[in-house]
């Protein structure tokens, strides 16, 4: 029987790490009192041209070691610091790991033959390139995976792979070059696939992703050649990464998605239907380059710019129409389109061309091409470069035009809801109706409000967050250039002061914190009750009158009633006026004439209002209350009436 030959590899780059001891084949590094990592294996001995290998087809870390009498538990395959290093490990086709270990490192099996391997369920993320060249043929990948590293399976005969229900992160270029893989379902807990993570996946036929994935980024998929089924469950914020999958006959991009990027299906030769929601506002370069199948082709109403190559050798495109809201068209986008014979543009003002030199195919397309303009600006085509070219031009009813309108939603905090599209932080557009009225829906995630509105444009600012109401603003015009910022911060509450005398301060304040204040007491008077929210806490503030209220919640009402440091029922001013109290109410003498007098319950309520007549007034009054009596500066307090 012919031998195998198998080596387990750690390689970690930087500066060598020397292992502490060793027992057995295995070489350790204390990493703390209480645990160590392998560094090294190696199983059988070095010779001249290398190793010669033990017969062996299976091994065994332990989980636990003895060293200068201390137990030591093993947690990591491979060095969990800086350094270069290698673990040698030959003649294995099945490693078992003990259930203590809780980290891969980078590179921690690359380079060895194993075929089978269990991943304890304490594991949470994979180093990079950690089973990289390596003959892994399956893999359980624990529940608790949090984060697949870069490269960490690249190349490997990979028949399938299931993915955790929570994992989050998978790096760029983690499976590329599988190519026994053939169908992939992604998890709902992954939010980004990174660069070319499974670019060259040669033999993969269907993708399968779910509601919280936002990102595809460049290469995601790059060359799948047999891929012809992909299944996005939910909008895509950043999408790209399927140029080179020349087996993909039709796509349709969720309605929500924000941006396609470069190269995004450049290559894919047999795709003849896209479908592009009107949410995309951006599209980078080269995004159909080479799509050779591709016939017809709307783009999206909001895109400003047609990027370079965006269409260059499509060469069966034969129908292509543009947006309202296009500013420029790079000079070589139609480069080689040599069936383009229907040109529909949607804007009333004729784009930009980059470049006042054309080509033979962009010389074909003046002259055979129809170009359909909206009703009423066939005469300013005629006049604009570029466009005044043709020589076949229509014009149609384009129906209601739509502006795209800059949103962009700073740091967080919430989200903006409009015409039943949810927009998060960073960068978006709005597809508004041009020129008339739109209204936007503010959702702050809890704790938070919208802190401001602003509307930017070349002029200066307009701020229109006063004018929110309920969460909702509507927005009468966009200025030219304008563009709508959004700021959230953290919620806020009315809290209402109420000094009897003194009458309502009220505050804005953030919720869930506590706030403080301290009463100076006026010469004669004292704080007779504090109530928040009706609730009393006159003795829970502390010395010097210092109160503390509760977590404010929400709006909120403290009331702060004083008194007269001497009891008694009567107080002479200066005007000669005094009031006395009896078991009917009041009575008032020596008021001036034609005299305000307002007298108040001690919670500041409003219970009588007059003129004083100039003589002696009796003012009945429910008894056993507390009465403020205030007339132009001065303020008189009635303790208590009796009967």
């Amino acid at each position: 029987m012919k031998t195998k030959i198998l080596l387990l590899c750690l390689l970690i780059a930087g500066s060598t790490q020397a292992a502490d001891f060793k027992q057995g084949y295995i070489s350790y590094s204390i990493t703390s009192p209480t645990t160590v990592s392998v560094v090294e294996v190696n199983i059988g001995e070095q010779g001249e041209w290398g190793f010669s290998p033990r017969d062996t087809t299976r091994f065994e870390i332990p989980e636990t070691v003895e060293y200068n009498g201390r137990q030591l538990t093993v947690t990591a395959i491979g060095n969990t610091e800086s350094g270069w290093q290698q673990v040698f490990l030959t003649r294995v086709d099945n490693i078992i790991l003990p259930k203590s270990i809780t980290t891969i490192g980078d590179n921690a099996f690359r380079y060895s033959g194993v075929k089978s391997i269990n991943l304890p369920d304490g594991i949470r993320a994979l180093g990079e390139s950690c089973f990289k060249d390596c003959r892994l043929e399956e893999i359980h990948l624990p529940d608790n995976l949090k984060e697949i590293g870069a490269e960490a399976f690249e190349g490997l005969p990979l028949k399938e792979i299931h993915f955790p229900k929570g994992l989050t992160t998978i790096k760029r270029e983690a499976f590329q070059g599988c190519q026994n893989l053939t169908e992939i379902d992604l998890p709902e807990s992954l939010q980004t696939l990174d660069g070319d993570v499974f670019s060259g996946c040669y033999n993969l036929r269907k993708v399968t992703t779910h509601s919280n994935l936002k990102s595809i980024r460049s290469g995601c998929f790059a060359y799948c050649s047999k891929l012809t089924t992909v299944v996005l469950g939910g909008k895509i914020e950043e999408l790209s990464g399927f140029n080179g999958c020349s087996a993909l006959e039709s796509f349709t991009v969720p309605e929500g998605t924000l941006r396609v990027l470069s190269e995004a299906f450049a290559g894919c030769t047999s795709l003849k239907e896209i479908v592009l929601p009107n949410s995309v506002y951006e599209m980078g370069q080269r995004v159909f380059s080479n799509c050779s199948s591709l016939t017809e082709v709307t783009l999206p109403r909001a895109i400003k710019y047609i990027q370079m190559g965006m269409f260059s050798y499509c060469k069966s495109l034969k129908s292509l129409t543009i947006g309202e809201n296009v500013k420029n068209i790079a000079g070589d986008a139609f480069e080689g389109c040599k069936s383009l014979r229907q040109l529909t543009v949607r804007g009333r003002k004729p784009s930009s061309y980059g470049s006042s030199t054309f080509s033979q195919d962009i010389l074909d397309l003046f002259n055979e091409a129809e170009l359909k303009v909206p009703t009423g600006s066939k005469d300013t085509y005629a006049k604009a470069d570029f466009w005044k070219n043709f020589r076949q031009v229509t014009e149609y009813d384009p129906g209601t035009l739509y502006q795209a309108v800059p949103l962009t939603i700073w740091q967080g905090g919430g989200r903006v809801s409009y015409n039943g599209q949810q927009f998060s932080e960073g960068e978006s557009s709005l597809l508004v109706p041009e020129g008339e009225p739109f209204t936007l829906t503010f959702l702050p995630d809890e704790g938070k409000r919208v802190r401001e509105v602003e509307q930017r444009y070349s002029g200066g600012t307009d701020y229109l967050g006063k004018n929110v109401k309920d969460n909702q603003l509507t927005i009468s015009t966009i200025k030219p250039e304008g563009g709508i910022w959004v700021f959230f911060g953290v919620a806020q509450a009315n809290l209402d002061i109420v000094q009897n005398e003194m009458g309502r301060v009220r505050i804005l304040v953030d919720i869930d914190k506590t706030y403080g204040c301290r009463i100076i007491e006026e010469e004669g008077w004292q704080v007779h009750s504090i109530t928040y929210n009706g609730e009393d806490i006159t003795n829970k503030g502390g010395k010097e009158n210092y109160i503390q209220t509760p977590v404010v919640k929400g709006d909120a009402v403290v009331r702060i009633a004083l008194e007269q440091s001497q009891t008694g029922i009567t107080k002479p001013e200066q005007n000669g006026m005094r009031v006395l109290g009896d078991a009917e109410g009041i009575v008032i003498e020596n008021a001036k004439e034609g005299e305000l007098i307002n007298v108040y319950l001690l919670n500041g309520q409003l219970v009588r209002s007059f003129s004083s007549t100039g003589s002696k007034a009796h003012i009945a009054l429910p008894s056993n209350a507390v009465y403020i009596i205030k007339t132009g500066t001065k303020t008189i307090k009635i303790p208590m009436i009796k009967k």
